[in-house]
């Protein structure tokens, strides 16, 4: 089965959320845009608030009126079921585990053969996602960690799990890189993957180091410009 992904079903619509959809709708994607259900008169008022939160600042995230077109919104209660017409899945709702299991599990069990489903998380292992969850979802998942703004950040990490298939990742490598403009690393699906681990130490070490220098008589206004502006942080 040739893989190809033409439409996007985004589920979750916070911020990572919204980036990832108005970057696919920017180039040229339909978007299934997806939330949970509001208990008021609108069951889509989440979805809607965050696609008017998308045409309004100072840059609004949406290029055009056809960009804002591709965009349906719904919610998960009575639209998660549309998911069976979308290439691929993003899933990017709460970073918690179990929320995450439930909810891809639902998602199994409405998508369509030859899908392609993705969890955006920022160090979960896809292991730990998938664990029981059949061998079809094993097949066709894998992590994608894009990063906060998705418009700007050109990095997406890819993780594979154990048992992803290899068409899948090479879909969802040419997918990020081709279809969206973004530079694509490869990572082990080990906790925090690539980025947020050296980011981790980064910060460790620039803490220890801030201690040192305290110690050694620098002020905080002096550790502070040595250890923000010049490293662009």
């Amino acid at each position: 089965m040739s893989r190809q992904i033409k439409s996007v079903a985004v589920c979750g619509t916070g911020t990572m959320g919204s980036g990832i959809a108005a970057l696919c709708a920017n180039m040229g994607l339909p978007v299934l845009f997806l939330d949970l259900t509001s208990n008021g008169e609108d069951r889509n008022a989440i979805s809607a608030a965050a696609l008017e939160r998308m045409q309004t600042g100072r840059q609004p995230m949406l290029k055009d009126e056809d960009a804002l077109a591709r965009i349906q919104i719904g919610n998960f209660d009575d639209d998660l079921v549309r998911i069976a017409d979308y290439d691929l899945i993003v899933e990017v709702i709460i970073e918690d585990l179990g929320v995450k299991r439930e909810f891809l599990e639902k998602v199994e069990s409405l998508r369509s053969d030859g899908s392609i489903v993705a969890t955006n998380t920022s160090g979960i292992m896809l292991a730990k996602i998938t664990e029981g969850l059949g061998d079809r979802l094993a097949r066709d998942i894998a992590v994608t960690h894009f990063f906060n703004p998705v418009l700007v950040m050109k990095l997406v990490e890819l993780i594979p799990g154990e048992n992803s298939d290899n068409e899948v990742i090479e879909c969802l490598s040419r997918f990020l890189a081709n279809d969206l403009g973004k530079g694509v690393v490869l990572a082990k699906d080990t906790v925090n993957f690539i980025a947020n681990r050296i980011g981790c130490f980064w910060l460790l070490n620039g803490l220890n180091s801030a201690g040192t220098a305290l110690d050694a008589g620098c002020t905080m206004e002096e550790i502070d410009a040595a250890l923000s502006k010049p490293i662009g942080v």
